[in-house]
This record gives structure tokens, C-alpha cells and sequence, in this order.
């Protein structure tokens, strides 16, 4: 191999390598974000309604991946929206990935816990996730009609909205153990 070619593979192959280790920083904190969906709700109110309507999830239908796509801290703050998952740097904010009513939940700043729904006298299901503090949010769910996943009611978070989609290594936070998404999709 003549001497420039052989430096330009040792040069392309040692760039490589370092990009390839080399991962992209997580912020600190979270990043609002305005990107929703054509057909989302954009105030809690519509979020609430959206969750009046719903149904009932059943196990199967519950069963996959799912993404943040909308997060209310307060019933009067504007949200955080974004139709393709609420990132922070190249990692989704929040994950679901259940099977059945179990659930491994993963959210960026905590370690990967598993949880569960529990169907409620009201027509939802629950779940209780800890963020390290001295309370654990709980959360009441329902299947919208446009399929998403709309949850209400923890004194931290007012609502949230998940939406099926993929959850791979690269987009999860990476906290923890527990099932890849994609590997349950």
C-alpha cells in the first residue's frame, strides 16, 4: 500500500473510533419543546377532555413502547410538545415499555423501575413512579381516540401524553436494567 494511502485509512479509521466513543452530552435539565402533532392537544384542558373521552386500555392494547409526547407540570404552565418524543439531547425525557399492565418505566435523572397499571373504579389505569424524593407521583391513564396513551393527576406532573413508537438504546435514557422497547414492539 503506498505511504499517503495507508495514512489516509490510519487517519479515517482513528476518526472513527473517537467519534464513535464519543456520545452526545444528556442537558441537565429538560428543554421545552413545541413540536406537537397535527391532531394534539395543546392545553390541559384539551388534554383533560381527551382523557374524558377515553376508554378503558386493555392488556394487549397497552402492550409496546411509548414515548412522551406531551408534559404539563401545572394545569396553567404551557407544555411541552413534541409529536416525534420529548428528548433531552439524543434520549426520549420519558419511556414506557409494558407488557400487559407490567411496566418498565425510564426517565431521564432516575434509574429504570418497573411498575404497574392497575385498573381503578373510574374506567383508568393506574401507575406510581418514584423520582427520588419524598412522594411518588401516581398517575391515571386512558386510551384516547387517536390512540394515545393521556394520563392525569399527580401533584408534580398534571398531565403527561404518551404515543406508541419505537424505544431502542439510543433513545432511551439508559439508566438501569430492564426490556429494550424494541425489543417488545
Amino acid at each position: 500500500m503506498k505511504p499517503i494511502l495507508w495514512l489516509m485509512f490510519v487517519a479515517s479509521v482513528t476518526t472513527f473510533a473517537q467519534d464513535a466513543g464519543r456520545e452526545q452530552a444528556v442537558p441537565k435539565d429538560s428543554v421545552p419543546q413545541s413540536l406537537p402533532c397535527a391532531d394534539q392537544p395543546k392545553t390541559f384542558t384539551e388534554l383533560s377532555d381527551s382523557f374524558a373521552a377515553g376508554r378503558f386500555p386493555s392488556p394487549s392494547e397497552i402492550t409496546g413502547s411509548w414515548g412522551l409526547i406531551g408534559l404539563w407540570v401545572h394545569k396553567d404552565s404551557p407544555p411541552s410538545l413534541n409529536c416525534n418524543g420529548i428528548i433531552r439531547g439524543p434520549k426520549l425525557e420519558w419511556t414506557l415499555v409494558a407488557n400487559r399492565y407490567s411496566v418498565a418505566f425510564d426517565a431521564i435523572g432516575t434509574n429504570r423501575q418497573t411498575t404497574t397499571f392497575k385498573p381503578d373504579s373510574s374506567g383508568s389505569v393506574t401507575f406510581t413512579v418514584s423520582f427520588g424524593g419524598d412522594y411518588a407521583p401516581t398517575f391515571r391513564c386512558r386510551i384516547t381516540r387517536r390512540n394515545t396513551l393521556a394520563c392525569l393527576g399527580s401533584p408534580y406532573y398534571d398531565g403527561v401524553e404518551f404515543k406508541r413508537m419505537p424505544v431502542n438504546s439510543e433513545t432511551r435514557n439508559g439508566n438501569g436494567a430492564g426490556p429494550r422497547a424494541a425489543d417488545n414492539t
